[in-house]
């Protein structure tokens, strides 16, 4: 089929564009967000044309979060402190 193409450069560009993002989020993302197309309901398992803005858009990415360390405190008793902060 001349779909599979498609919906593989749609993946491959979801992927890029929400880059922790897993395969099935990936997935999910396409199969929710495609165009409806009456006539294409006998002939497509989804119903629909994929929609490569709607997928990247698609809110089903699960936030990613940032580790990060800032400088080693020392208190005054003499022990030894890391401080981070977590981002997402």
């Amino acid at each position: 089929s001349m779909a599979a193409p498609h919906v593989s450069g749609v993946a491959a560009l979801v992927s890029t564009m929400n880059p922790e993002a897993t395969v099935d989020e990936i997935r999910i993302a396409i199969l929710s967000t495609v165009d409806e197309v009456s006539d294409a309901l006998t002939q497509v398992g989804t119903g629909g044309r994929v929609n490569a803005l709607n997928a990247i858009n698609a809110n089903v990415f699960a936030p990613a979060a940032r580790l990060i360390q800032h400088r080693d405190v020392t208190s005054t008793n003499g022990d030894a402190f890391t401080q981070f902060t977590v981002e997402y």
